[in-house]
Parts: C-alpha cells; sequence; structure tokens
C-alpha cells in the first residue's frame, strides 16, 4: 500500500505516513474520515509541521519502528529542502515596474510640455517691464574687444564662417535678451532683432560703413558689430580707360552762330511739413502721438513720435528731414532729455536700482553720433569705458539731468489724430 499523499510504501495496517505523517483510512484510500484529525507540530516553534491525529490513543497503536522521532525529522528536513528549492514567482512584479516606468514617462512628457509652454507664455506686464529694462548689449556689458571670442559670464557670442556676430544672449537688469544677427551683403546692411522668450521686443539696422575696422568688435549705437575684409571692401568694380587713336585731321568745320546757355529750371524743396505727415500716414509704423523740437539749431525741426503700444520695436523715435527724405532713428532706454537747439539729446535710465545706463548722442542734421556714455555695476563706476569714482560719475549725470525731458506731464505729446494739424500750423 502507498501513502496517497507523498506515495510512500505503507504497512498494510499503517494508520498514519511515517514519511508524510499523513493519516490513513481504514480502507487505504486516503484520509481519515472520523474529523478528529487536527495540525500539530513536530516540535514547538518547529516550522516543518505535519498531520497527525488528536486520537493519541491511534496514533500509539502504531508499532515503533514505523512511527518514530527519525522519520518525523526526516520529514520535516524534506520539507524545509522543498521549500528552499521553490524558485520565487516574479511574474506579479513585472507589471508592477512596468506602470511605474511609464507613469515616470508620464510625468517628464507633462513637465516638458509645462516648461514649453512656459518659456513661450508671456504675460503683457512682463514683455511691458522687458521693454523697458532693455539696454542695447554695448550699453549693459563691457567686452575685451581684442579677443577673438570675448564672451564671458555675462554675455556670450555665436559666429559664422566669417567671424561674424550670428547670435547674442545677454542679461540686463535680471532679465535676459536673445539677439539674431542677420547680414545684406547687398544693401550692406546689418538686421539685429532683439527677442524676449522668443518675443519680438526690439529691431536695429545697423549700416556696414559705420564700421571702421575689419575683423574686431566694434561698437555702432550701443551694439557690438564684428565685419570681415570681405564685408568692408568696396565692391564697385573700376575699368582701365581703354587707348582710342587720334582722330584724322580735318579742316575746322564752320561753327553755327551760338545761343545763350538757359539754365534748367530746379524743383523748389519739398515742404518738410508735408513729408512729416506722408511718413505719418504711410512710413508702416503705427504712432500713437507726437511732437516738433529743434535739437540742432536750423530752420527745419525735428520730429519726435511715440510708438503705438504694444511695438515689436522701442518705444520712440526721432525723425529728421535729409535731402527731402524722412530719416528716422529708435530711441533705446528711457524718455529721452534734450537741450533746445544744441544737437544734445541724452537717453537712459537713472535709478540705480532699476536700470543705471546712459548715452548723450550728438546730432549734425543727417545722424546721431555717440559723445558720451555712463554706466553703474553694482560700486563700479564708468564713463565712457573709463573707471570713475562715485562723485565723478554723479556729477556728470546731474549735468544731463537737468535737461529738458521731452514727454513729461507739462509737455504732452499731441494725439496722432491732431498731430498733422500741428505739424501745419508749426
Amino acid at each position: 500500500m502507498k501513502c496517497p499523499n507523498c506515495s510512500a510504501e505503507l504497512n498494510d495496517n499503517a494508520r498514519f505516513c511515517p514519511q508524510c505523517g499523513m493519516p490513513i483510512d481504514a480502507d487505504n484510500t486516503g484520509l481519515s474520515t472520523n474529523g478528529e484529525s487536527e495540525f500539530i507540530p513536530t516540535d514547538p516553534g518547529n516550522s516543518a509541521d505535519i498531520f497527525r491525529a488528536a486520537d493519541e490513543e491511534r496514533r500509539y497503536e502504531i508499532p515503533d519502528n514505523d512511527y518514530t522521532a527519525v522519520d518525523y525529522q526526516s520529514n520535516r528536513a524534506q520539507r524545509r529542502a522543498g521549500r528552499h528549492n521553490q524558485k520565487p514567482d516574479h511574474s506579479k512584479k513585472k507589471p508592477l515596474i512596468i506602470a511605474i516606468i511609464a507613469l515616470v514617462l508620464v510625468i517628464a512628457i507633462v513637465l516638458g510640455v509645462i516648461f514649453f509652454v512656459s518659456r513661450k507664455t508671456v504675460s503683457a506686464k512682463e514683455l511691458t517691464k522687458a521693454k523697458e529694462n532693455y539696454l542695447p548689449p554695448a550699453q549693459a556689458v563691457t567686452i575685451d574687444t581684442t579677443l577673438t571670442d570675448p564672451s564671458n559670464d555675462k554675455i556670450k557670442f555665436t559666429y559664422d564662417d566669417r567671424a561674424r556676430i550670428i547670435s547674442c544672449t545677454y542679461s540686463v537688469n535680471k532679465m535676459t535678451y536673445d539677439q539674431r544677427y542677420t547680414y545684406n551683403n547687398t544693401q550692406r546692411k546689418i538686421n539685429v532683432e532683439t527677442t524676449y522668450r522668443a518675443h519680438p521686443i526690439f529691431t536695429k539696422e545697423l549700416d556696414y560703413d559705420r564700421v571702421t575696422k575689419p575683423d574686431i568688435f566694434e561698437e555702432v549705437d550701443g551694439y557690438y558689430i564684428r565685419l570681415s575684409k570681405e564685408d568692408l571692401a568696396d565692391t564697385g568694380a573700376t575699368e582701365l580707360p581703354q587707348e582710342t587713336a587720334a582722330p584724322e585731321a580735318t579742316e575746322p568745320p564752320t561753327e553755327p552762330p551760338t545761343e545763350e546757355p538757359t539754365e534748367e529750371p530746379t524743383d523748389p524743396p519739398a515742404d518738410w511739413r508735408e513729408l512729416y505727415i506722408d511718413y505719418i500716414n504711410n512710413g508702416g509704423t503705427e504712432f500713437s502721438s507726437g511732437r516738433l523740437f529743434n535739437i540742432n539749431d536750423d530752420d527745419i525741426p525735428e520730429l519726435f513720435l511715440e510708438y503705438k503700444y504694444p511695438s515689436a520695436v522701442s518705444h520712440f523715435e526721432i525723425c529728421w528731414i535729409n535731402d527731402d527724405t524722412v530719416q528716422h532713428e529708435q530711441i533705446f532706454g528711457g524718455i529721452p532729455r534734450y537741450q533746445e537747439r544744441s544737437g544734445f539729446i541724452n537717453t537712459g535710465r537713472y535709478d540705480y536700482e532699476f536700470s543705471n545706463a546712459w548715452q548723450v548722442s550728438q546730432f549734425d542734421g543727417s545722424s546721431f553720433t555717440k559723445y558720451r556714455s555712463g554706466f553703474v555695476n553694482g560700486q563700479e563706476y564708468k564713463i565712457d569705458d573709463e573707471d570713475v569714482t562715485k562723485e565723478e560719475y554723479e556729477a556728470a549725470l546731474n549735468e544731463y539731468k537737468s535737461w529738458e525731458l521731452m514727454y513729461a506731464p507739462d509737455n504732452t505729446l499731441t494725439k496722432i489724430d491732431a498731430l498733422p494739424d500741428h505739424i501745419r500750423n508749426y
């Protein structure tokens, strides 16, 4: 007879299996049917347990040689070995690991989208602050112009294969600006577009002819520029004169009577008033207000204009008449100050905690050129890029602060609708 549990050989009269302790019924066909079996450990505190009958008298009917302590110890060792050899089931952990990885990826994607959207999204208040804080790079950061790459911890440049600047990133008053330089070799112009967090702030157009030396950094209207020899070379080709044979000698012709030459009539100069009005109406830029004033001492006044908000360019610009055309220059920084008919105008801000740069430009009737500038960085004071004391800096600054504001509460601008009449009646 064999044990129905472990298939061990049993005596015909065995009531329990000596190997596994399984109770055997009277017919040797399985478990005892008297319902009196229970789970009893072989030794107190030992986990290798076997089934024993609750009826102690039935147990002791088993011969000692068939039911000994050695048998129970052997059975317990076998059970321990079976548990140690059983491999852990990792099948339930795999879906959990996959779910955790998927959740991490979803969170990373969501955070990436949030960062991208927040990078592109700028409130109107922040954009206005960015425009008010803006200063061109040469007014915000000082570089070593003798270096091939003067990038430092405050400004970074990238270059094309001609070593020209193609982009620039720098910070002003804790706000970071990006600039893109585009070169038009045909028109010999440089277009500089300034953005704040991918939003256009200002654009500036510079002439190649403003740069005097090739392959070095120069400051032009507050911007750092470097052009190659090819860019600065004169592109107008000249041909050598062709040799021609001397004309054959002929008898002098009889000269007809000559008439007195008459002078060609010249067109009268264009009316500067109508030129200004046409520029306001058809110049392609929307303005909100303006006024006429005199920077230099001539007969034609200059026109100060305020851009309509919001604007992708600066806040203001100055226009003047040159060769019967309207020339214009954007003004960066704060509200400008000027001296009537002095030829000088000053742009900048004077609150050290908010903005700390200014520039005085000189107007000669055809263009503006830098005359003097000042800059404060912490306890560092500079005038024309040279270190000065705080007292020297404030003495120069106070002189320019006393000039007349272009736009003040007691000197308001004329609204754009009434500006043409203001110009005609000037």
